[in-house]
């Protein structure tokens, strides 16, 4: 028998589950004037690892200079990978990130969120965890790639692909 303080009950059956695909473009740039992502805890290690970034990447709906911003990905990455790498820093492929695309009125989502986890910021997937919003349950997965590259970061190509539970106000989700 459940603690007084929860509560159990059947499942809802009639939620409807719905499915995304989103092609975007997250803009990473770890240094000039343009820089949102940086480094909030420094390596003691001579391959970087425990080194932890910050980051705000915008996000946008097209890969061009007329695309509009519809989300940003905040979050983290942490260089995890103790094996020694050719270049200091941060090695794509070697680390942990963890970050929240978080939706604007541009995106027609505003508000609504996706958390994503994965290995690294330009590895090949990235999972969908859940979602706020919209994007309630959401559970997915993101394919990136690397599009652009410049002296002072890159440009990473999202193909976002999940299915969530929109949630309405006024139904079974009470506590």
């Amino acid at each position: 028998m459940p603690h007084h303080g929860f509560k159990t009950g059947p499942a809802c059956t009639h939620l409807k589950e719905q499915e995304l695909h989103f092609h975007l473009y997250m803009h990473h740039y770890s240094s000039g004037s343009n820089a949102n992502a940086t480094t909030a805890v420094h390596s003691k290690h001579h391959n970087s690892f425990g080194q932890i970034a910050v980051n705000d990447w915008p996000i946008f709906d097209g890969p061009g200079p007329c695309a509009k911003t519809v989300a940003r990905g905040q979050g983290l990455y942490v260089h995890a990978a103790q094996a020694d790498h050719a270049c200091q820093g941060f090695v794509p492929g070697v680390g942990y990130t963890s970050f929240t695309i978080k939706f604007n009125h541009e995106s027609g989502f505003p508000g609504s969120t996706l958390y994503v986890m994965g290995d690294a910021v330009t590895a090949h997937e990235s999972a969908v965890v859940g979602g706020t919003g919209e994007f309630t349950m959401a559970g997915g997965i993101v394919k990136k790639s690397q599009k652009e590259t410049n002296c002072s970061g890159w440009i990473v190509e999202l193909h976002i692909h999940a299915r969530y539970t929109p949630m309405k106000h006024g139904n079974a989700w009470s506590l």
